[in-house]
């Protein structure tokens, strides 16, 4: 059976689709693209990739045409409720105001309860589902790119954690550019089909990873890709996860910030400026009579 088939309909978020799904979901989604053989393309669109794919159409498509889109950040959960609440008002002054205030809401009764939200009821970041993709039975893994030396560190260090598991392929990556190509492309694609992996973990970060898939993934002797952006170095320990109670309240992002200052232009892309594209997107569905969707 095709476990897509029996997923909720997506949602759609500022033209960029999300399925509701949990991390059992997704994992099973693997597994079976596995067992059958399938060939699949996974993306864990956040409020970053969103913002980023409203100025680049391929990104975009590219999001869109990918097997399975999980949600990854409690914006994309906060925006999901948002674009699924119907009320109006009539008053323009009004009604801008209370598109503002409801983002708030919502977004505040994310932070003291993330499983609140009906309409995406989870979210599951990169590092959470390759720590559950590890667990497969007998899975073998390859992992692509991230910052120097770091995907060789990951795969010592998985290999000597999961010793049950098939040993751990890996390549540097070198550099990609915003197309999703790079000068190793043809290198990179030998070394994995003779590893001939069940799923390629990338790390080249957003657009570039997904880009790179969506170009080379028919080239693979592979079944599963993922991007993943910067979960080898949470793996090796370069970068610490926030404290569980952290993430519990939704907010690793501040977490991050703290321990790295140097990411505050994602940061305020990722919380105020995705804010702001829901906003006026609501506003615009408001006045235009349209639907619930994004």
């Amino acid at each position: 059976m095709n476990v897509k088939q029996c997923l909720p309909e997506p949602v759609e978020i500022n033209g960029v689709l999300i399925d509701p799904v949990g991390i059992d979901d997704a994992v099973s989604f693997v597994q079976s693209a596995i067992k059958h053989q399938r060939k699949v393309h996974i993306v864990t669109p956040n409020p970053e990739m969103i913002v980023l794919a409203q100025s680049n159409a391929q990104f975009k498509q590219t999001l869109n045409d990918s097997s399975l889109h999980i949600p990854d950040g409690v914006g994309v959960q906060v925006a999901g409720e948002y674009f699924a609440h119907k009320g109006t008002v009539n008053v323009p002054v009004l009604r801008e105001a209370m598109a503002v205030m409801f983002w708030f809401y919502l977004l505040f009764r994310g932070l003291l309860a993330s499983r609140s939200f009906k309409t995406i009821p989870f979210r599951t970041t990169g590092v959470d589902l390759c720590n559950q993709i590890v667990h497969l039975p007998g899975v073998k893994l390859f992992l692509l790119g991230g910052s120097v030396g770091v995907a060789e560190e990951a795969a010592q260090l998985l290999n000597e954690k999961y010793p049950n598991l098939p040993p751990v392929g890996f390549h540097q990556g070198g550099d990609i550019n915003s197309d999703g190509r790079g000068p190793l492309d043809e290198e990179i694609v030998v070394t994995i089909n003779s590893y001939k992996p069940d799923v390629i973990l990338v790390c080249f970060g957003a657009p570039q990873q997904d880009l790179w898939l969506s170009k080379n993934l028919s080239l693979l002797n592979t079944h599963v890709g993922i991007g993943v952006g910067g979960t080898l170095d949470f793996i090796v320990n370069r970068q610490q996860r926030a404290p569980r109670w952290i993430r519990r309240i939704s907010l690793e992002w501040l977490w991050r910030f703290i321990k790295q200052p140097s990411r505050i232009h994602r940061i305020w892309t990722a919380v105020y400026v995705f804010s702001c594209l829901c906003i006026r997107k609501k506003i615009t569905m408001v006045q235009s009579g349209y639907g619930t969707r994004g």
